[in-house]
This record gives structure tokens, sequence and C-alpha cells, in this order.
């Protein structure tokens, strides 16, 4: 929910660069570029003693952000995961980054797309079909990984999630009744194996929220998740309540769980959620 500003401004970035690529398409044809340890053969596999990780990156013109994300995930002592970045044909030195750190990621590509979600789809996508899926935002970092429950749970359906700062606050994340309201889980401390879902999951019919859309369907659909306390994440504050969808929340809810939910998630959203969070924030 507050990472809503984010992915507003993520999408009229891109939306202006797709009309800027219109006018200037016949005179400078734009080209995808690629790379990354995949084309040079080396290509990771999931087994059972190493479970597969795959954390995807979608990025648009955010250079010095993306850099902290790469180097957190490089970092990481885990020793099997694969790291995809997904660029919508950035114009600034958001490119320059990811080369300057091929050797630690082993898919990316840099072309214009139809917003984040076809990115998040495009990384879906070319993620390996027995990895568990992580997305991670430019700024967006690892604090801790679930490494222990990972090897437990080799080729499971379970979806582990766990906890994620951003900024001073804390979001914890629930799976429970209020996933019928509106999105309660941050896809920074999210794993979801691909397996449940091997087609593109993200609807780019919605602009804001295809993210929460997706968690829904799966817990409709009965997945099981599992909370972790070893699993914690960092996510760039973003966003303010005020400005939240509170209609499209509403729509993705209405679609998932009927008709009462969606008017419940609408009142909930445009009339009590705002003024919860200015109460909340005199004590901060």
């Amino acid at each position: 929910m507050d990472c809503f500003l984010d992915k507003c401004l993520y999408a009229i970035s891109r939306y202006i660069m797709k009309a800027q690529n219109k006018i200037l398409i016949n005179i400078h044809p734009l080209s995808k570029q690629t790379g990354g340890l995949r084309l040079k053969g080396l290509v990771k596999v999931s087994s059972h003693e190493m479970p597969l990780i795959s954390i995807i990156t979608v990025v648009f013109n955010a250079g010095a952000e993306l850099e902290n994300t790469i180097k957190s995930v490089s970092n990481q002592l885990y020793e099997n995961m694969e790291f995809i970045i997904i660029d919508g044909g950035s114009t600034d030195h958001t490119v320059d980054v990811i080369k300057k750190y091929e050797a630690h990621i082993d898919y990316w590509e840099s072309v214009a797309d139809d917003g984040i979600y076809d990115a998040m789809n495009k990384g879906w996508l070319l993620a390996n079909k027995d990895s568990l899926i992580l997305y991670l935002g430019a700024g967006d970092e690892i604090q801790r990984l679930p490494k222990e429950i990972i090897k437990k749970l080799y080729l499971s359906d379970t979806i582990i999630y766990g906890k994620v700062d951003i900024g001073r606050t804390t979001f914890n994340s629930v799976v429970n009744w209020k996933l019928r309201l509106g999105n309660t889980i941050h896809h920074q401390a999210l794993l979801i194996p691909k397996r449940l879902n091997l087609t593109a999951p993200f609807n780019i019919a919605y602009s804001v929220y295809a993210d929460y859309d997706f968690n829904a369907r799966l817990y409709k659909k009965g997945c099981y998740f599992l909370n972790s306390e070893d699993f914690h994440s960092f996510a760039l504050p973003g966003g303010v309540s005020s400005k939240l969808n509170h209609a499209e929340m509403a729509r993705v809810s209405k679609s998932n769980f009927g008709i009462f939910w969606g008017g419940l998630s609408f009142f909930y959203f445009y009339f009590i959620y705002p003024g919860w969070q200015k109460f909340k924030a005199q004590f901060k």
C-alpha cells in the first residue's frame, strides 16, 4: 500500500518515455540490449541441496538506486541465486550501472516496455521454472533470507513471506481475511514458487495493484503461505496513504472475492484508512 507513489511515478515516467519513443523511433530506431551470465553459457539450476532463488528487479532511470540493490543481492551468502534485471529503456546511466556489475547478473535486458507490470511479467517468464521468485525494486535490499526453510521446502508449493522495513517503519505482512480488503503482503519479502503459475502472473489492466491481484488469486486458490522471522528486507520509502488508489484496490478485491468485499474495501480505504494513518502519525 505504501508503495503507491513510487509505482505512479514509475508508470508516468514510462508513459512519457513511450511517447518520446514514438517521436524518435523513425530517427533513432530503438534496439534491445541484453547481457549477463546466461548469454555466456552459465545457467543455474535448482537442486534438493540448494533450491534456486530467482531475484527479479525492474527498473527505469534509477541507476543510483539500482546499484544499492545489486550490491545487496551480490552480498548474500546464499549460494544459489539467479539475478534478472529488466530495464525499460532507461536514458540515464542505469545501463552503465548494469554493465558495471554484469558479473553478478544472470540476465539483463534494456528495451522500452508497456509499464511496470509488463516488465515484471517478462522477468517472471525468464526465471527458472523450479525456482522461488522474489521481486526487488531499484533501491530495495535483502536484509536476511530464510535459508534453512528454503532448503527444507525444495519443490514445495509453499509461499514464504516475511517483514519489510520502510524507512523507520516495519511492515509485518499478514495472510488472513484482511487480504480480501487490500494487499497485506509486500513483495520485497515474498518468495513464490514459479511452479504455482508458469504463465505471466500480472494483469496489466491494473496500473498499481496487479501484485495484489496475483496475491489474492494465490490466496483464493488455497495456496499455503508460511511466515518466517528469518525473512527480512528493506524497501525505499515512498507513497502516502492520502494518495491511495482506493478505487483500483476495491476493483481487485471485487474481482477476486465478490461485490461484498469490494464494497467493504472501497469504504475502508476511502473513509477509514486515511484517518487511521493520520492518527498513528501523531505518535511517531
